[in-house]
């Protein structure tokens, strides 16, 4: 094997430690985001239910900001599950395509999809942090 051969083979095997480090990261951000916002809308209806006397609250629009948020989140993650499944098939597509002889490239679709799944994300960050804000906001407003 001469030397552009073995580091082609570094390369090719590095890319593929990557993506599957890549693909898991992914894994556990979705899981992670779900985990925080249910737990975050759970934690809020224990509280509002077990710890501050309803009669007594206060700033209530502050629990159901985060009570958004949470909602919010989760509805962007699995918003973001389904683009990216319809990005998976369009890449699988080109890909098959590229097998027949056509030319491999990214098309517009899937840019568009990878594009709303990036921005899925970063709302679905935004609504977990901004609900837990909201929700430590109501805690210190109302508790005793």
């Amino acid at each position: 094997m001469d030397k552009d051969e073995e580091k082609r083979e570094i390369y090719l095997q590095e890319r593929k430690t990557l993506i599957e480090l890549q693909k898991t990261s992914f894994q556990q951000f979705d899981k992670a985001i779900l985990a925080l916002s249910s737990g975050g809308l759970g934690f809020s209806l224990l509280i509002f239910n077990n710890v501050i006397d309803p009669k007594q609250i206060e700033c209530k629009a502050l629990l159901i900001l985060s009570w958004i948020c949470f909602g919010i989140a989760m509805l962007s993650t699995l918003m973001s599950f389904y683009f990216s499944i319809r990005a998976f098939d369009k890449r699988l597509e080109s890909l098959n395509k590229f097998l027949m002889g056509e030319e491999y490239k990214v098309t517009i679709e899937e840019s568009i999809l990878t594009m709303h799944i990036r921005n899925l994300n970063v709302s679905s960050v935004l609504c977990v942090v901004l609900g837990v804000f909201f929700l430590f906001l109501f805690i210190t407003i109302n508790l005793p």
